[in-house]
């Protein structure tokens, strides 16, 4: 019986998806080179615990999946923040994420990675399905039986149901059914996510997204009321129509049009109660759901006593790396620091030109190596040549990455043809922000640069009405038409804001833009790849509050093709069509950007005052 988790592609997905605020929750507010600062929400009277889980493969926010999971600190009732200093062994560069935990029901026993169903066994879940509920369902180990459920409520449309028929995955909706992939394997993890999708006046669709850990993956989407009544049902429909399958976890939510928020409905669990029935807990309820018929389930591995807990909350993941900072200056040197060392040697550069470029390494006049820093170096005096010692001019330094490199090369750009379209596996939430940069459009009516979906209520910035048009809350129109050759900086920001800049024109919006998580970002199209536009990508940084998410920039994949890569989580995210980009030209610079010193110039740095001899 197989009882690993779902793969990294499968996870990642989930990290998006946003389950609502309920009881207890908690919010990374800062992070230093080795430090982390939490807000605790919504207090209830409960004493909480924080973990830290650490080094997992996939990055998920499911807390079994991780490598390590220990605990941080005691969370007091009334307590509204607290700063942690990360041991130096979890800032090695490899994924983290936070739990805010509460401890099970007393009557509870044990929890389960897993419990596998003989065709034998279904659970009540004791609530009828809605038309605004979303599903993040895992399971694996599927015996193919012709006709067996899932889950759902009865056997026609309008009845929410996942099953087996005609050899393949199905789905039952108000239209009729949805066919997602091929025949069910034996020996492969799932993950379906079903989530609705709204316009302003009505429900309009499910998304439903199947990903196997084979690295396959189907996505469908129908328009589909629940009607009827009953309630819903696991591994069957009522007592009939039972599967065979391993069960992992599954969430429920529901979501209206007029709430960005998902409410957290059930939240089961595979465990053990104190009289020694094997069932789901829910998370939500506190409450154990028993197998209804009298074969029982057979159990899975048994979690280690640490990880026992109900999940209250938990916040987004994040990464400690290796990091460059300045900490002295003078007009003829610049000493830095580095700090959490890894295990790694990297290349340190320095960049520098007459404007103030921030941190895009590409937008720099000149970029020359220094020297390459030793795994366990912690400073190194750096004599400035004679062209960063010029008043005026700014320089800043690059730790940079470059053994184990996930591409071949960087590039300066790619250009999309109206062809492709890059999935981000995330969800936008009220708290997304995001900066691109880019240039070279064309007017296309109703195309799409990056976005979830071409309605209102939705986070999507396009072209439409010969103007740029982001789609929030409403519709805001940045008073500017798209110019062929001309470079631009689109910044959707936290203050419900949207910045257009040139160098000619600056047109800033400050109407409410509050976006729906519906489903997934995508750049160059919206979700499923619709309307993509004509532009050139030069790079996107997203963040999530003052997580940065995404951080993209373009590059030739190993396998010659465009794509981007994130720099926050080293990951390629790969051109979802076959024809490929216009790949622009590739950097003789090359690695992956770990950390940045700020910028500095001429006769002010950091505070230190340097006089320019």
């Amino acid at each position: 019986m197989s009882s690993h988790r779902l793969s990294s592609a499968a996870f990642v997905v989930a990290a998006g998806m946003v389950f609502g605020v309920y009881a207890r929750t908690v919010n990374v507010t800062s992070q230093t080179d080795s430090s982390v600062t939490f807000a605790f929400g919504d207090q209830d009277g409960l004493a909480h615990e924080l973990f830290v889980a650490h080094g997992a493969t996939d990055g998920g926010e499911d807390k079994y999946a991780w490598t390590s999971f220990e605990k941080v600190a005691d969370i007091a009732s009334d307590q509204a923040t607290l700063e942690y200093a990360v041991p130096e062994r979890l800032r090695d560069g490899r994924p983290m994420r936070f739990f805010l935990m509460q401890a099970l029901d007393v009557n509870m026993a044990k929890e389960l990675v897993s419990i596998r169903s003989t065709g034998a066994q279904w659970i009540n879940a004791g609530v009828a399905p809605a038309a605004g509920w979303t599903i993040d369902f895992r399971f694996g180990d599927p015996v193919y039986v012709e006709g067996t459920a899932f889950f759902g409520r009865g056997w026609d449309f309008k009845r929410y149901l996942f099953c087996q028929q005609s050899s393949k995955f199905r789905f039952y909706g108000e239209n009729g059914t949805l066919d997602v992939g091929a025949m069910p394997k034996f020996g492969v993890n799932y993950r379906c996510v079903i989530d609705p999708s709204y316009t302003e006046f009505s429900n309009v669709s499910s998304v439903l997204t199947l990903t196997g850990d084979d690295g396959t993956e189907s996505r469908s989407s129908i328009r589909r009321s629940v009607a009827g009544s009953g309630n819903f049902a696991i591994f069957g429909i009522d007592n009939a129509k039972l599967a065979t399958f391993t069960f992992y976890r599954m969430k429920i939510g529901t979501r209206n049009a007029n709430n960005a928020n998902t409410v957290k409905v059930r939240d089961f669990i595979p465990a053990v109660n104190a009289n020694g029935d094997i069932g789901l807990y829910d998370q939500v309820n506190n409450a154990f759901y028993k197998n209804q018929t009298a074969t029982p389930f057979v159990p899975g591995d048994e979690l280690p006593q640490e990880r026992f807990g109900r999940v209250k909350d938990e916040t987004p993941t994040f990464r400690f790396h290796r990091t460059v900072s300045v900490s002295s200056a003078t007009a003829r040197a610049a000493t830095l620091a580095f700090a959490n060392p890894d295990g790694a040697a990297y290349k340190l550069y320095v960049a520098y030109g007459q404007a103030d470029c921030e941190s895009d390494k590409n937008a720099w006049a000149s970029w020359m190596e220094v020297r390459t820093i030793a795994a366990d170096e912690t400073s190194y005096t750096y004599t400035l040549p004679a062209a960063l010692k010029a008043d005026g001019v700014f320089y800043r330094f690059f730790l940079v990455k470059t053994d184990d490199l996930p591409y071949a090369s960087e590039l300066a750009s790619i250009t999309s043809t109206g062809a492709q379209t890059v999935r981000l596996d995330y969800i936008p939430g009220t708290d997304t922000t995001t900066d691109l940069r880019f240039g070279d459009v064309q007017y296309e009516n109703s195309k799409v640069l990056f976005g979830t979906s071409w309605d209102y209520y939705c986070y999507t910035f396009g072209m439409q009405s010969n103007k740029f048009e982001f789609h929030g809350k409403g519709t805001q129109f940045p008073d500017v038409a798209p110019t062929a050759g001309t470079d631009y900086r689109c910044r959707v920001m936290g203050d419900n804001s949207v910045i257009l800049d040139t160098d000619e024109n600056t047109s800033q919006i400050t109407e409410t833009r509050t976006a729906y998580p519906y489903s997934e970002l995508c750049v160059f199209a919206t979700y499923g790849g619709s309307n993509a536009a004509k532009y050139r990508f030069d790079s996107m940084i997203v963040k999530e509050g003052a997580v940065v998410v995404r951080d993209l920039v373009p590059v030739q994949t190993k396998e010659g093709k465009g794509a981007l890569f994130d720099r926050a989580n080293g990951r390629v995210f790969e051109n979802a069509t076959d024809t490929d980009f216009t790949q622009g030209e590739a950097f003789e610079r090359q690695g992956w950007v770990i950390s940045t010193t700020a910028s500095l110039q001429g006769s002010s740095v950091h505070g230190f005052i340097v006089i320019i001899r």
